[in-house]
């Protein structure tokens, strides 16, 4: 996987394959080349989300005052497509060289065969990076001067940290934030995001800083929060429905990682609506007769279950009738807990359980546990269902794939040992 992410194209797509002097590297302010050095799909930040403060109210910002290059960052704020209402150009007076040296982007840009390289007659140098966040350049391009002093200061918000990350990773700068990343990580926020916003740019901020435990941390608890849209592509995370494919281009998103989300949610919900299932039809069998002939049922799915010589919940005189009552029970809870799908037929139209793994926990506790009256000391299918619901939760694997997993390892390594929740 290359360092600069899913969707741009690593150094070896030949960025100096351009006619010299004719076309720029990248920017939005003229034609981008189809196997452009950042691609032609890259996503953009959609909002600014910094205070004024972040920046000073000068329009140019003297990084180094004796610089020979001028970097013009942002849009105006009528352009809000990628900037947030009032966010403002600024133009940054940095020393080439030392740009060129904290980001290899950079140095292929500004010293190859594009626009963006030294002008031969001597005119004033300035490129245009509109696509980009000033307030995060800011950060990088006073690190890549060694103005460590403005950037120990900073305490970044979840936001302005994942922006910074967002510029970092984009020209491949995330190496020289290796004296900040561990103390920057926001551990606290880990298990207390909320909002769908605030849980991307920690999947984000958690990727880029190689901090596997932490990110295993936040795709277990959206895993088990979310729910899907009737179509299966949609995530349904506190109250906003999200997109699967627009999501997985977000910055800093794993390749892959919403999918696959989704289709283990899927999984653990239809395995659990299919053993409850399991649990109805063989009361409903036991309640009927107890014949050991076997019985084929079609489950909520479409798919079929066959049910051998049922064994008896209770094993009293009284039995088809303590079977009854569970029975009853058992369908009374449904309608309680909202699993009326668990009686849904095949080809019936509510055949996927919409709500959480979370939510579904809370259902399965409505399940009644005892008969009521002498046969309470029959076991019922409530604890049997709740054992086997956190049986499955405990055998819950990592999400992240063979090519995360290689991704993470690297970062890991570039930035010092950000891996554990800790922060050890």
């Amino acid at each position: 996987m290359s360092l600069f992410g899913s969707n741009v194209l690593p150094p070896a797509a030949g960025p100096f394959s351009f006619p010299p002097s004719t076309t720029s590297a990248f920017g939005s302010s003229v034609p981008r080349p189809a196997n452009s050095l950042f691609g032609s799909n890259v996503p953009l930040p959609t909002t600014s989300p910094f205070a004024s403060s972040v920046l000073p109210p000068t329009t140019k910002v003297e990084i180094d005052p004796n610089g020979d290059l001028t970097l013009v960052i942002g849009r105006k704020p009528a352009q809000e497509s990628v900037l947030a209402p009032g966010s403002t150009i600024r133009e940054f007076l940095v020393d080439s060289r030392a740009v060129s040296r904290g980001s290899p982007v950079l140095k292929r840009m500004l010293n190859g065969p594009f626009m963006e390289s030294k002008p031969s007659d001597n005119t004033e140098w300035r490129v245009s990076l509109p696509d980009d966040i000033p307030e995060a350049a800011k950060v990088l391009f006073d690190i890549a001067h060694s103005r460590f002093e403005a950037v120990d200061s900073l305490t970044p918000s979840v936001a302005y940290l994942h922006a910074i990350l967002v510029f970092s990773e984009k020209y491949d700068m995330t190496a020289l934030l290796r004296p900040w990343a561990k103390s920057w990580l926001p551990l606290q926020r880990i298990n207390t995001w909320t909002g769908f916003t605030e849980f991307a740019q920690l999947v984000g901020i958690t990727w880029e800083l190689g901090a596997k435990d932490s990110l295993d941390l936040l795709v277990k608890r959206m895993l088990v929060e979310c729910g899907t849209g009737t179509d299966d592509g949609k995530l349904i995370a506190h109250g906003t429905h999200i997109s699967i494919d627009v999501a997985e281009t977000m910055p800093l998103v794993p390749p892959g990682l919403f999918a696959s989300i989704a289709e283990e949610r899927n999984r653990i919900i239809d395995k659990m609506l299919k053993e409850i299932k399991q649990h109805f039809q063989r009361l409903h069998q036991l309640a009927g007769s107890i014949s050991t002939e076997p019985k084929t049922y079609g489950l909520f799915d479409g798919s079929t279950l066959t049910v051998p010589k049922p064994i008896p919940y209770c094993t009293s005189y009284e039995v088809k009738t303590c079977h009854t009552l569970m029975l009853g029970s058992l369908m009374a809870s449904f309608q309680v807990a909202e699993l009326q799908c668990i009686l849904a037929q095949p080809g019936d139209p509510l055949t996927r359980h919409p709500f959480s793994i979370k939510e579904l926990e809370k259902q399965i506790k409505c399940i009644p546990s005892t008969v009521v009256g002498y046969h309470s000391h029959c076991k019922t299918p409530g604890p049997q269902i709740q054992q086997s619901y956190q049986e499955t939760l405990n055998a819950m694997k990592s999400l992240l794939t063979e090519e995360h997993q290689k991704y993470l390892a690297n970062q890991h390594l570039k930035l010092g040992g950000i891996r554990t929740m800790q922060g050890k």
